[in-house]
């Protein structure tokens, strides 16, 4: 949730910015990227630190390393984050990150199938 109103917040906060006179962010595709930009830091952030054992219940035992992989996962979560708010490598961020959401169904499938709600 906090990831939700922080998206809001940012980006609400970058277009102020942008009509108070900062004129790269005058612009509501620009606040909405820095917005994405930092729910995938929170995202990101949980992934790296594994402050939730509840994040290793995501994953189908049949994988080996979860933690790794989940750390693996925070990682490229916090390069895209910062990818994504660079103007030249803003468009390969977002088509990487589409993957990265379409590759993380079969986690959010399994949590559902074992009826483990958020």
């Amino acid at each position: 949730m906090f990831y939700l109103v922080g998206f809001f917040v940012i980006t609400v906060t970058v277009r102020l910015l942008g009509l108070f006179g900062w004129a790269y962010l005058d612009n509501w595709v620009i606040a909405t990227k820095f917005g994405v930009s930092f729910s995938l830091l929170v995202m990101a952030i949980a992934h790296i630190n594994l402050v939730s054992s509840d994040l290793n219940h995501q994953v189908h035992p049949a994988y080996q390393n979860i933690a790794i992989l989940i750390m693996i996962v925070g990682w490229i979560e916090l390069i895209l984050s910062i990818a994504l708010v660079i103007p030249s490598m803003t468009n390969a961020a977002s088509m990487l990150i589409i993957l990265l959401f379409l590759f993380g169904m079969p986690a959010r499938a399994y949590v559902i199938g074992k009826g483990y709600f958020f």
